[in-house]
């Protein structure tokens, strides 16, 4: 049987969408699977052993005359795999109508996906409450299907140091976010270094993030007035893989590098403000800290915040509480 799992982005949704992948490889070992995937994203599969293939995707390319051809050749391959079952985990008009494409017989996505992408499946997975956390919401599908799921694992590529490496003294900072109003004031982030540097001097201070978001780690860097190591825009999903691995501790926003750092049991103080925990937090069971601020307004779920500028469900959690967190979790591991 050849299987077609369609998850193209984002980096915090494919990580949770692996618990599916494994419960569905235990299902069926001799299948031949591979996962429709954003090229920008590909790395992360590296080595993943619950997968034969990757299949990139390139989402940014495709807006172009020349791309939408490219885009053709694309849908064309696909079809000619011959898969027997597509497997839809983004659940959106265009990865629905991919799924469509594939020719597949058996074209299977979430009751709740948005866009019309339902119209196009076959086989719908019905997802009993909006409020279930996103690791959940995809087990339903084996679930539904009758497949018994064991428990729950993120399986990326082994460890190359070895299945009983240990944490080391290593403590890394995310400051960063795809939205504005999930990224905590920049300057507390520097302040919050300063508290860690004097704390656990023994301990390597490191910010992590995109290309993009350089010269922002560098500013909180230089405000921390400490021994702080930038490697925003420095490292390969795989590195950042291996870094979060030797962590002792990661302090993030909500994104995708937390939910990495949940995926390979790194203890996490996850910093919330218009999302919600219950659905995109760090997955139960592991040493986490989750800091939010209950507001009337949050969680939103806006990218933009309309009402407060200040984007207050963010900038009323102080860095004591951020340091007493990590304080806690430090003395538990």
């Amino acid at each position: 049987m050849k299987i077609l799992v369609v998850k193209p982005s984002s980096l915090g949704d494919i990580i949770h969408a692996l618990p599916t992948v494994r419960i569905l490889r235990r299902a069926f070992p001799q299948a031949d699977v591979a996962w429709l995937i954003n090229e920008n994203f590909a790395p992360i599969l590296d080595g993943c052993p619950v997968i034969n293939r990757v299949i990139p995707f390139a989402r940014h390319r495709y807006t172009t005359p020349h791309g939408i051809a490219e885009l053709g050749h694309l849908i064309a391959a696909l079809h000619r795999e011959r898969f027997d079952w597509a497997i839809d985990l983004q659940c959106l008009l265009r990865s629905s109508l991919v799924t469509l494409a594939t020719g597949a017989r058996r074209r299977t996505g979430l009751s709740d996906g948005r866009e019309g992408s339902t119209s196009f499946y076959n086989e719908l997975i019905k997802v009993p409450t909006p409020h279930m956390h996103a690791v959940d919401r995809y087990l339903m599908l084996p679930r539904q299907l009758g497949i018994q799921v064991d428990r729950v694992e993120f399986p990326l590529a082994p460890d190359p140091r070895g299945p009983k490496a240990g944490p080391e003294k290593l403590i890394l900072v995310n400051p960063g976010a795809r939205w504005p109003t999930k990224r905590w004031p920049a300057p507390r982030f520097g302040e919050l270094l300063a508290r860690l540097a004097a704390l656990w001097p023994d301990h390597r201070l490191a910010i992590i993030g995109s290309p993009d978001e350089r010269l922002t780690a560098e500013a909180i860097a230089a405000a921390a007035h400490a021994p702080v190591e930038v490697l925003a825009g420095r490292t390969t999903l795989p590195q950042l893989v291996d870094l979060m691995r030797r962590a002792a501790l990661l302090i993030s926003n909500d994104s995708g590098p937390m939910h990495l750092a949940v995926a390979v049991g790194t203890p996490v103080v996850a910093i919330f403000g218009p999302t919600n925990p219950r659905q995109t937090g760090p997955y139960p069971g592991a040493a986490h800290a989750v800091l939010r601020v209950s507001l009337p307004c949050s969680p939103c779920l806006k990218a933009q915040c309309k009402d407060t500028p200040e984007v207050s469900c963010l900038t009323q959690i102080e860095v004591e509480q951020v340091v007493a967190a990590a304080e806690r979790l430090m003395r538990k591991t």
